[in-house]
């Protein structure tokens, strides 16, 4: 009889280990997706992107593991807790690399639309607002415009946390200034340094017609 209860008692210690080893993890799978969400919210799959890429990838794998043993009749989660407490460890510090990151890059950015802005600014104040303007200055005005709404395209990227792409259209776009600059600064020296043509004094003769006054 003792010996049965033994048993008994065994066989209750190994099922109740069982149950506590065949719970699925939920709590560590919200935790380590919201340290994910965190990140994305942060930018960071497009600041470090292929470093996140490597902690989403390691949340996708843990995440397999969950599903697969819980489909299991005794099932084992030992080795996910074990992944998804690396991928919150991993998440934390790429959060911290990420606001380094961001915190340059967003120096170089800010510096980079106030210098682009303030030459494209430049450039347009050179062309005449009124007047005979050639048809040239009026192509480099539209370009000029151009610039300002690229420059916007940027800012909005900036609001997105795009700020790698940011970095890459504002090299484009400064090029692109300078080349109007350039483009509008020989068009104006050109056109100021044309000689002025005078035209000859004329008299009426006595028939009426015109002739060139002698010197």
């Amino acid at each position: 009889m003792k010996k049965n209860l033994n048993i008994l008692g065994l066989a209750v210690f190994i099922i109740a280990m069982l149950i506590g080893c065949g719970k699925a993890p939920q709590a560590e799978v919200d935790t380590a997706k919201a340290a994910v969400d965190s990140l994305i919210a942060r930018g960071a799959d497009k600041i470090l992107a292929d470093e996140f890429t490597v902690v989403n990838g390691d949340l996708d794998e843990a995440l397999k593991i969950v599903e697969t043993q819980s489909s299991k009749m005794f099932k084992s989660f030992g080795e996910a807790k074990e992944k998804l407490a690396g991928v919150v460890k991993a998440a934390q510090e790429l959060d911290g690399e990420v606001a380094k990151k961001k915190a340059e890059l967003m120096e170089d950015i800010e510096k980079m639309l106030d210098e682009i802005g303030t030459m494209n600014n430049d450039t347009k104040n050179m062309i005449p607002k009124s007047g005979k303007v050639s048809a040239n200055l009026l192509i480099l005005r539209k370009d000029a415009m151009a610039v300002d709404a690229s420059l916007k395209e940027v800012s909005d990227m900036v609001k997105d946390n795009d700020l790698v792409v940011a970095q890459e259209k504002l090299e484009e776009i400064q090029k692109e200034a300078e080349r109007i600059s350039s483009e509008v600064k020989a068009a104006m020296t050109s056109s100021s340094s044309k000689p002025v043509v005078k035209k000859p004094k004329t008299t009426h003769t006595s028939s009426g017609s015109l002739k060139p006054m002698k010197k």
